[in-house]
């Protein structure tokens, strides 16, 4: 009796145990694609420091009559964005697996995407991003094809000279 209830436990337990596999695994691939895109993420923003901006593209920036802090920090933002875009694309699509997953057995992977997702967008963020919305079409238009060939730049750099020449 007491070997039938042993053996009754353990498929229990291997049952569970299997049952949280998926969730484990999806997880743990979660972990390291976050951990593969703060790094790419990290990179972009060491570099930037080194970056400065031409005398032309300085230029350019302050003939577009936006608040300077809003165009000069959403051209930023949207500079490491597209330094880390496939990192950041891959790890989209993970979030994206979980979330449309059916499957209940991604409960702690979608806790952690939860999580990360408050931390992916700063309120500085989204409010660069208000901003931008808010302007007409020609100065959002005049923005982007600024920011079509920027690599991420010193940005205090940059608005020190905008504000000095």
């Amino acid at each position: 009796m007491m070997k039938h209830i042993i053996t009754a436990l353990l498929i229990l337990w291997s049952f569970f145990s299997w049952a949280t596999t998926p969730d484990k695994t999806i997880l743990n691939a979660l972990n390291q694609s976050i951990v593969v895109y703060e790094a790419k993420h990290n990179k972009c923003i060491e570099f930037a420091s080194e970056n400065i901006l031409s005398h032309n593209i300085i230029n350019i920036i302050k003939k577009i009559d936006v608040d300077l802090a809003s165009s000069l920090g959403y051209l930023y933002k949207e500079a490491i964005y597209k330094c880390s875009l496939n990192e950041l694309s891959s790890l989209m699509k993970l979030i994206m697996i979980i979330e449309t997953s059916d499957d209940s057995d991604y409960q702690n992977s979608r806790l952690r995407v939860k999580e990360f997702k408050r931390q992916l967008f700063t309120k500085v963020d989204l409010r660069l991003e208000s901003k931008f919305q808010g302007l007409s079409r020609e100065k959002k238009t005049a923005i982007l094809n600024v920011g079509k060939t920027l690599a991420p730049f010193n940005m205090v750099d940059a608005y020190e000279r905008i504000q000095l020449e």
